[in-house]
């Protein structure tokens, strides 16, 4: 909401005019992960911006004046992000109802999972949703709990600077951090918020759409687990076989893929714009069982070896390769468990994945979730032959 609004006496178009003349991209995400032995989880928000040496002393200037006095008494500059926030989320439904699913049957697994539910999924939606609706009555209360976010988060105990620049642009950014750093406040925040209650999630996610988006969750092990490997290239078989012959060739389905995320504590079964349900979902299961009890073809094997590890070393630009290594910081992945990841992917054979997912999807089929977004008729239809109905809910309000 800040970074849409006037800060430091600027109106919100005085501000957008100084963000466009000094900096070349300003923007901020909302992160969260497992670290790389799953034994804690981080939650981030991310402000990055980029700009050139002779705009960088400006450039600092404006993200102080954005963190330590941004103006939130704008009601109807507030009104209007929130109509947006809320236009922009159902107009993702449709182009992105299976990255929704995924998110929606996570969240019932594991923290992470559900926190990224909560900012990018139908809980977020929900609330701008309601918020949208009722502003008059609701502008004083959202008001004052977003004073008290920014004096949690927009601490200096909270901070960490990430720079991707060279050797000139390294000296540039430490003589003129020091104004941001004087700015900000530095107060120790004690963390009292109880973690949520995680629930089993079997949805069904009413929304105006001619298919439907259908995702299967399992809870996944750390990234450091010897699991792990595995599991990343039996993703990429099962997407690239399995389910792209059910679900696409024979089910019609305009995708069907499966995804290991460590960070997350995943591995999903996805299906996009797909004219079933609970075909569907049986496909999942009846993958689980093929791969617990056959072994991929060796010429299947080295081809997903050679597709995860050329995932492992794209080429990245210096602002991804400097986002990256932030991202590691926060999961405390090394480089001797990034290696020793790799050697496992190398050292991977059909038989030590066949074994991998025999006891992973046995042990796994206790903590499964799954949610399907696509019309209520649809939902209503799968249900009179489902043995596990949905919990058919209405997302988009009329």
């Amino acid at each position: 909401m800040t970074t849409g609004m006037g800060a430091a006496g600027f109106s919100y178009e005085e501000m957008a005019k100084r963000i466009a003349l000094k900096m070349g991209g300003f923007g901020y995400d909302l992160s969260t992960g497992f670290t790389a032995d799953a034994k804690a989880s981080f939650q981030k928000m991310i402000f990055s911006f980029s700009a050139l040496y002779r705009n960088l002393p400006e450039a600092i200037n404006i993200i102080a004046d954005i963190l330590v006095e941004g103006d939130l008494s704008a009601e109807a500059r507030m009104r209007d992000l929130i109509s947006e926030r809320k236009n922009n989320l159902q107009s993702a439904i449709v182009p992105s109802g299976h990255i929704f699913a995924k998110r929606a049957a996570g969240a019932a697994l594991t923290l992470p999972a559900y926190r990224d539910e909560q900012w990018h999924g139908r809980t977020q939606l929900r609330f701008v949703q309601h918020k949208a609706g009722d502003f008059e009555s609701a502008k004083t209360d959202l008001q004052e709990k977003l004073h008290t976010l920014k004096s949690l988060v927009f601490n200096k105990k909270n901070l960490l600077i990430n720079i991707t620049a060279d050797e000139q642009g390294l000296k540039l950014v430490r003589e003129n951090i020091l104004h941001l750093l004087q700015k900000l406040p530095a107060i120790k925040v004690i963390q009292g918020q109880k973690p949520p209650q995680l629930v089993s999630v079997y949805a069904g996610i009413a929304v105006p759409t001619s298919v439907s988006y259908v995702a299967s969750v399992l809870k996944a092990p750390a990234y450091i687990d010897q699991a792990s490997a595995m599991l990343t290239l039996a993703a990429k078989e099962l997407s690239n076989s399995y389910l792209y012959k059910h679900i696409r060739v024979q089910g019609g389905a305009y995708g069907g893929m499966s995804s290991f995320d460590p960070s997350l504590g995943l591995f999903s079964f996805i299906s996009y714009r797909d004219p079933h349900i609970a075909e569907t979902l049986q496909i999942f299961k009846d993958a689980q069982a093929f791969f617990s009890q056959n072994e991929m073809a060796a010429d299947d094997m080295e081809k997903a070896i050679i597709s995860t590890i050329g995932a492992l070393d794209k080429p990245l630009d210096p602002s991804g390769r400097g986002y990256a290594a932030m991202m590691r910081i926060f999961a405390g992945a090394t480089d001797e468990m990034r290696q020793n990841f790799r050697d496992n992917v190398l050292s991977a054979t059909p038989r030590k994945v066949k074994d991998t997912l025999k006891d992973y999807f046995s042990a796994a089929a206790k903590s499964k979730a799954a949610a399907v977004y696509s019309s209520q008729e649809k939902l209503a239809e799968a249900n009179l032959v489902l043995d596990e109905k949905l919990i058919i809910e209405n997302l988009i309000e009329e």
